[in-house]
């Protein structure tokens, strides 16, 4: 007979016997047989005869069920299965399930919407040369990805200036810049070696932090196209006029209109 101590340097011999533990009479009362099965796990015979397996290979557990399957603590030594999701979902933490995870729809982290007036109006204007505005409302911080545009021009005219701004909301008005593309940013012209510049959304980077709250968003510097428009809102025009005073917008009249300009910021949080 092989004493333990040496098992431990020449290895421990264990005859397989049959899985119910027929091989082996049943032990005295308070203690357990244990055996190696036919099917390769340890087998405890108790007293009345009843055999346990406890233990095996985990890639042939009896738990698994269906490709996927995970196994999930759901308490203090206490698990479940949790089967495979549908294809695209991601394994997320959800407190409400009996194992505390749940398959969810993926999510990008990232949402874009547009604010302004995301819409071609019905008419058109010629710009000239002043700034049109339209008031945004941030419900929550966001980035100021860029500002667009829907206009045309059916002149000649190649290459035109375009500032898009920026301006903080003064109670309803339109208040001081706090973003312009002014001060020759190569981003704020349009056009093109063609005769016309077909109507269409035309975007200018920004990439502007806001904090919720209230802006106008526009441009100005007398681009010479047509921008769209629908008469239904209350949009601002900011048109220079002549004074010496330097205070913060004297030079600057506002005017406002009974327009919802084709103005669009997009935003991304």
């Amino acid at each position: 007979m092989t004493k333990i101590s040496e098992a431990l340097t020449h290895g421990l011999t264990i005859r397989e016997s049959a899985n119910d533990g027929s091989d082996f009479t049943n032990p005295e009362a308070d203690y357990r047989r244990l055996f190696l099965g036919e099917d390769g796990q340890l087998h405890v015979k108790s007293a009345a005869g009843t055999v346990t397996a406890i233990g095996g290979i985990v890639a042939t557990d009896a738990i698994w069920a269906a490709k996927g399957d995970l196994v999930v603590g759901t308490a203090n030594d206490t698990a479940a299965v949790l089967t495979a999701g549908t294809n695209g979902k991601v394994l997320t933490a959800a407190s409400g399930e009996a194992t505390g995870l749940k398959w969810d729809t993926a999510g990008s982290g990232l949402t874009h919407s547009y604010v302004g007036y995301n819409t071609v109006g019905a008419s058109k204007e010629a710009w000239g040369g002043k700034s049109i505005a339209t008031k945004i409302t941030l419900a929550t911080d966001g980035l100021l990805a860029s500002i667009g545009f829907h206009i045309d021009q059916a002149a000649d005219n190649v290459y035109n200036t375009m500032i898009p701004n920026v301006w903080a909301d003064d109670t309803n008005a339109i208040g001081v810049v706090i973003f312009t593309t002014a001060g020759g940013v190569g981003g704020a012209y349009y056009g093109g070696p063609v005769g016309t510049y077909p109507a269409r959304w035309t975007t200018y980077p920004c990439g502007l932090w806001l904090p919720a709250g209230d802006y106008w968003i526009g441009a100005g510097y007398g681009p010479s196209c047509n921008i769209y428009y629908d008469t239904s809102g209350s949009d601002r025009t900011l048109a220079w006029s002549a004074g010496t005073s330097t205070a913060d917008g004297a030079r600057w009249t506002q005017t406002d209109t009974t327009k919802k300009y084709s103005i669009r910021g997009s935003i991304i949080r």
